[in-house]
């Protein structure tokens, strides 16, 4: 009889000790899951309607909640081992004889051996899981971090630096330079965005139906984004309907988005803030996207700086300035824009209150040997930034009347359609222009603006002044030094594509005109052209 109580109570514990061995391999699986910001594929919550509503939010939201599911699974684990605990040592308590010592120690020993077990098989899994969360490294020391769920769209890291990035910082990278981390929610600047809002509901409730009034499309361009701001409201109160509109408006959002944030919920954890602050206050290395193909591209900043000095130490193309420019050429700008206000009532618009000086910078062409960079001027709040937009609307409607001209791929495709089956034996040849902007001669490209602008029965004057201002006055600064572009037009000024445009179309105009056989097919777009040849290759 006391054999058979002893062999139960072994059993018993037995079973007790095979659920906490579980416990135990639970507990690490899951807390390095945690530790290590992993999801296991059970708990993983999948997008049940991604067709359809496949948003960052979306997956975001997905992401918190298997990570929430997770954490909870961890205290329940906790739970049921502290009471799996409490059952045993009622059951140890229960062993009596000269064999309860020889049993326990069978016991423990079952349970060392069985936890091992089990915890080796959950490492086996944390390396699987580690392998779909690590970064696939590609060829040319390309990274793919995947930090976060599958659907999520990773962009490439290249590292092309002596620096060895961080697997967080990686993950943060992969997101892409114009991802935005989650800010606290600002309730003043909502409130006032939401004011703003309403004003221009009651401003078009005012101004509907009435003669005088013109839309914000039907506006011309140029002067519509340069004039200033008014600040003038209807009276309040005028339309009771819409009033009352206004008041339920505002209490829904107060229930539905004033109330509910309290608590933001981040897009990213706390390493991935904490390797931006890292690679921010890195000064060793520069990111910026590739030229090419939507990677993020890792430099060291001495070759960033001695890429950039080489191609700003071409005389043909830049001059160092010794002084900043910015007071004698605003001057020119107003004298200029003074003499043509009698041609044009909105072009003393286009004169900036406190102009900035342009920003040089390169993107790293990973595509070419060398890793060269294209140079870019940053224009945004400069002097010539108005009077480039000025220019683009100017531009764009003859550039898109041009015969060779095609706006995107389906707008070739449709244009291909239309001409019919390609013939038999055709040949189809692509080439580009090597740096088509700054290569530009100022005076053909000017010609060739003036050329179309006739064609089109408009005005020369102010257009060729302006653009004459846009080409001559491009002075950017790099480091500590200032320079001017003297060849081309820059890569960042609104104007330069529609100007390169017209460039080409006259010069294909000129050219075409003197071939006896012509292709049976020519587009371009920008720098990019595509040649269908019916005649032989000789020919």
């Amino acid at each position: 009889m006391q054999d058979t109580i002893m062999y139960r109570t072994h059993l018993e514990c037995k079973t007790l000790l095979k659920k906490l061995a579980q416990l135990d391999s639970d507990i690490f699986f899951l807390s390095k899951c945690k530790k290590e910001n992993l999801i296991p594929k059970g708990i993983t919550i999948r997008n049940p309607v991604q067709h359809t509503f496949n948003t960052h939010f979306a997956q975001r939201l997905c992401f918190r909640t298997s990570e929430r599911i997770r954490n909870h699974l961890i205290k329940v684990c906790y739970s049921k081992k502290k009471i799996t605990q409490d059952n045993l040592c009622l059951l140890y308590s229960t062993l009596q004889g000269p064999s309860s010592e020889s049993i326990k120690s069978t016991l423990q020993k079952f349970y060392k051996q069985l936890q091992h077990h089990l915890i080796q098989n959950k490492k086996k899994k944390l390396d699987s899981l580690r392998l779909k969360a690590e970064n696939i490294i590609l060829d040319n020391n390309t990274s793919v971090p995947r930090s976060e769920p599958k659907t999520a769209n990773l962009l490439p890291v290249v590292n092309l630096s002596s620096y060895n990035p961080s697997k967080t910082e990686l993950a943060v990278l992969s997101k892409g330079l114009t991802f935005s981390p989650t800010k606290r929610f600002d309730e003043i600047e909502f409130c006032s965005d939401m004011e703003e809002f309403f004003r221009r509901i009651r401003l078009k409730e005012f101004f509907h139906n009435r003669p005088n009034y013109s839309s914000f499309e039907d506006t011309e361009p140029a002067s519509s984004k340069n004039k200033k701001s008014s600040t003038w409201t209807p009276k309040l109160g005028r339309n009771k309907k819409l009033e009352e509109y206004i008041d339920n408006f505002r209490k829904r959002i107060k229930l539905e988005i004033l109330d509910k944030q309290k608590q933001t919920l981040y897009n990213l954890n706390t390493q991935e803030r904490k390797a931006i602050l890292s690679l921010k206050s890195n000064d060793n290395i520069v990111i910026k996207p590739a030229d090419k193909g939507g990677a993020v591209v890792i430099l060291d900043k001495s070759s960033y700086i001695q890429e950039a000095n080489r191609q700003l130490s071409n005389n043909t193309y830049y001059k160092r300035l010794e002084t900043n420019p910015t007071l004698q050429y605003s001057r020119e700008l107003k004298n200029m824009l003074n003499d043509l206000s009698s041609k044009s009532s909105n072009i003393l618009t286009l004169i900036p209150a406190n102009p900035k000086i342009g920003t040089f910078y390169i993107l790293p062409k990973i595509h070419k040997e060398g890793n060269p960079g294209r140079p870019i001027i940053s224009g945004l709040g400069t002097l010539t930034e108005k009077i480039s937009g000025w220019v683009e609307n100017i531009l764009k409607p003859m550039v898109r009347n041009t015969a060779s001209y095609i706006q995107d791929t389906t707008d070739l495709l449709n244009k291909l359609t239309a001409m019919g089956p390609i013939p038999e034996g055709a040949i189809l040849a692509t080439m580009d222009v090597e740096s088509l902007y700054t290569n530009i001669p100022h005076e053909d490209g000017i010609a060739a603006c003036q050329h179309f602008l006739q064609l089109n029965d408009l005005p020369t004057e102010p257009t060729l002044q302006l653009i004459r201002y846009v080409l001559t006055h491009n002075y950017f600064s790099f480091g500590n030094d200032m320079y001017l572009q003297t060849m081309g037009s820059a890569m960042g000024s609104r104007m330069s594509p529609q100007y390169a445009n017209l460039f080409m179309a006259r010069l294909e105009e000129n050219f075409l005109s003197t071939c006896e056989i012509k292709p049976w097919a020519y587009f371009r777009f920008i720098d990019d052209i595509l040649l269908i040849w019916t005649a032989s290759q000789e020919e």
